[in-house]
């Protein structure tokens, strides 16, 4: 019996005629400028309440009546600290280790996935353009009770411009394909659909960031309690959460660290860095090493990025710097914190490390502190 992850080839998919590949690239741009329009928060064709406020990411539940039925609704919303390219590049999955990249960085309960058609691909002239088909298999919420999923779907990358601002769009749309069938009987997945599921990317008025919206419209399919449904859609969508996570220890792992020598001198600091408050005489005392800077334990947060293995070697002074980054497991990892709001930019150090870390500390920038104590179309599209 056929087991995951499948066999390469197990699809047996042939040759697209010209007029397939034309409509099936036609349905991309389609979906896409549909998902873009439904993932409007504010105006758009969707009634949208919040249900879940985490300061720096909201997640929403939506009443679509165009939507089929079984159809659940769900996005997230913040704004993000990166460019277009840095986003679009954490879609790439073309090659199979970028596959495996964003399968570990993302998509981690995503059970096999396989390449049917690649229909576009990126050029000198639209580098981040991209639309192919793709099987995925998603394990279950809860295996004891609900079956896995696979799903069917249309990929497509699209960079476009609305109201004067640059956008990137990764949208999947569900199509049926004759040579993707349902693997129910022989593998135990339920078929599921993809109705609209999308990453909204829009430059912001706020200099640096951009306005990030996910769109997921899917129908699980099959016998699942309702309760379970919405609860694995909603965790989905704070997978958005978890982008910017990544972006933020990408740029704290690719930039060098202070050592102890560089590092503001803690005795020299009676008061928090950012909140002003006074160390009192049992107060934790915390050194950043992107600026320097002395904080309390309330101005910091432990920052161990989940998403990156950081290899640490330990130096002549019995500290621990990061000197470079790489998949491996780590011995030895420096703990770490993270300061992510409030950032007070008036301080002229501040703006210094700025300056010296290209651009990384700002408003809501990434301050790695080392512990003292340490030191819409048809629901499912046949071709």
């Amino acid at each position: 019996m056929t087991k995951l992850p499948l066999p390469p080839h197990f699809f047996q998919c042939p040759p697209l005629s010209d007029t397939d590949t034309a409509n099936l690239n036609t349905f991309a741009e389609q979906a896409s400028i549909d998902a873009i329009r439904h993932a409007r928060i504010d105006h758009g064709p969707i009634s949208w309440s919040i249900v879940e406020d985490h300061h720096d990411l909201q997640v929403l539940c939506g009443q679509d009546r165009t939507a089929p039925a079984g159809v659940l609704t769900y996005c997230s919303v913040s704004h993000i600290f990166a460019t277009i390219d840095d986003v679009a590049g954490l879609f790439r999955a073309e090659t199979t280790d970028e596959y495996q990249a964003y399968r570990r960085n993302f998509a981690t309960d995503l059970l096999d996935g396989a390449p049917l058609y690649t229909l576009t691909s990126p050029t000198p002239e639209n580098p981040r353009q991209f639309v192919g088909v793709k099987w995925m298999a998603v394990a279950s919420p809860a295996p004891a009770i609900v079956k896995p999923r696979d799903f069917c779907a249309i990929e497509c990358r699209y960079d476009f411009d609305t109201q004067g601002k640059r956008g990137f769009v990764r949208c999947m749309k569900s199509v049926a394909l004759a040579c993707c069938p349902d693997l129910e009987a022989t593998l135990g997945l339920v078929r599921g659909v993809y109705h609209r599921v999308a990453y909204v990317f829009l430059e912001s008025d706020r200099p640096g960031y951009l306005h990030a919206t996910q769109l997921l419209q899917i129908n699980f399919h099959g016998k699942i309690p309702s309760w379970l449904s919405r609860l694995s859609a909603k965790k989905r969508a704070k997978a958005l959460g978890d982008m910017e996570l990544f972006l933020r220890g990408k740029r704290l792992t690719e930039s060098g660290f202070l050592s102890d020598f560089d590092v503001v001198d803690k005795a020299s600091r009676s008061r928090c860095f950012l909140c002003q408050r006074a160390f009192g005489a049992f107060g934790g005392k915390w050194s950043c090493r992107k600026c320097g800077e002395v904080v309390c334990k309330m101005c910091s947060k432990t920052w161990q990025p989940p998403l990156w293995r950081i290899q640490c070697r330990p130096t002549p002074h019995g500290t621990n710097q990061v000197p470079y980054a790489s998949r491996d497991a780590c011995v030895d990892i420096t703990r770490i914190h993270c300061r992510f709001d409030n950032i007070r930019l008036e301080h002229r150090r501040a703006m210094q490390a700025a300056a010296a870390y290209q651009g990384i500390v700002s408003d809501t920038e990434d301050h790695v502190l080392v512990d003292s104590a340490n030191d819409s179309f048809p629901d499912s599209t046949e071709f």
